[in-house]
């Protein structure tokens, strides 16, 4: 699916760098950036995907590559620092929803 679905390859691409930074920590930086390249340029075919009409073809790899751009999102929080480095801080304000609950909408549907 993902080789006739370029958008999809990248999503996958991307959750295998963020995968690689996780088990690579000296490559981490390097790893983060690359993965941060393949969602940027996937996400440019994704648009075009979902602006086209979405079809009994694409409507599989359009619903797996939203699944995979969630869990990249969960997946990137915080991917530049060390293991065990605290996460800077972030406001006390409980109506700050984070940007991968967003990502998750409609999957349910």
């Amino acid at each position: 699916m993902a080789l006739q679905n370029p958008f999809l390859m990248r999503a996958v691409f991307t959750i295998s760098a963020l995968h690689l930074a996780h088990l690579q920590p000296t490559r981490r930086k390097e790893l983060v950036l690359s993965a941060s390249n393949h969602q940027h340029l996937g996400l440019e075919r994704f648009r075009m995907a979902l602006q086209e009409a979405i079809t009994e073809e694409n409507c599989h790899a359009i619903f797996a590559c939203s699944i995979l751009l969630a869990a990249c999102s969960m997946g990137s929080m915080g991917s530049l620092q060390s293991p065990g480095e605290p996460t800077a801080a972030r406001p006390q304000n409980r109506e700050i929803i984070p940007e991968w609950m967003n990502l998750l909408r409609g999957v349910y549907t």
